[in-house]
């Protein structure tokens, strides 16, 4: 089946390809972000607060998902939130990166989020560690760099920090950040029906 490029996440620069047919943990794994290791697992050095959910409907937004994470009762017990989504088809990769506030929210969250079924969701969730990034930290420095924080790229395609249930600015990238590669579809893979923010992503993918 025909690839489209879900574009670089990551502050690494590397392209990820999404195929049909595949998983989103395809694109976890390719993008550095494994997702092994459950509740107890003491792997590596330092606490883990980040954790990974799935099994989310690839047309959930990430402020319906901050919505479902604060009616669960973690409305300020996360500091960072990412969404990861399909840059060419518009639509979530059926996972997300929550970052808890601390190792004993974090190993809270992952056990109640665990199996939740969020109101209009299709599948329970799955929560799992997320490696290699564990603190908001590491998050950040990975992102603020990252072609997903380009101006032409919509707000919520991007991660969001919080404090206190309020979100904050994300610090400024220390180099420029490049527009993200994006495929155009084929008229055949053309959603049935298109996304508002096609016409600027139109434009971050005329950028090469």
């Amino acid at each position: 089946a025909a690839a489209a490029a879900a574009a670089d996440a990551g502050g690494g620069g590397r392209e990820v390809e999404w195929k049909e047919g595949g998983t989103a943990m395809d694109i976890a794994f390719a993008d550095g972000d494994s997702g092994t290791g459950k509740a107890g697992a003491t792997e590596g050095e330092g606490p883990r607060t980040t954790i990974m959910l799935r099994n989310l409907q690839v047309d959930l937004t990430r402020d319906e998902l901050i919505q479902q994470l604060n009616h669960a009762g973690f409305s300020t017990s996360y500091g960072f939130v990412y969404l990861p989504r399909d840059f060419t088809r518009r639509r979530g990769l059926g996972y997300a990166l929550v970052g808890a506030c601390s190792a004993d929210e974090a190993q809270e969250m992952l056990r109640r989020l665990e199996g939740l079924l969020p109101t209009g969701s299709a599948e329970a969730w799955q929560a799992s560690w997320s490696e290699p990034s564990r603190s908001i930290e590491e998050h950040v420095d990975r992102y603020r760099n990252s072609p997903v924080m380009h101006p032409s790229m919509p707000d919520e395609y991007k991660p969001v920090l919080f404090a206190g249930g309020k979100r904050q600015p994300f610090p400024a990238p220390t180099k420029a950040i490049r527009p993200p590669r994006i495929r155009h579809l084929k008229p055949s893979e053309q959603p049935e029906h298109p996304s508002p923010m096609a016409p600027l992503l139109t434009v971050a993918a005329l950028a090469f």
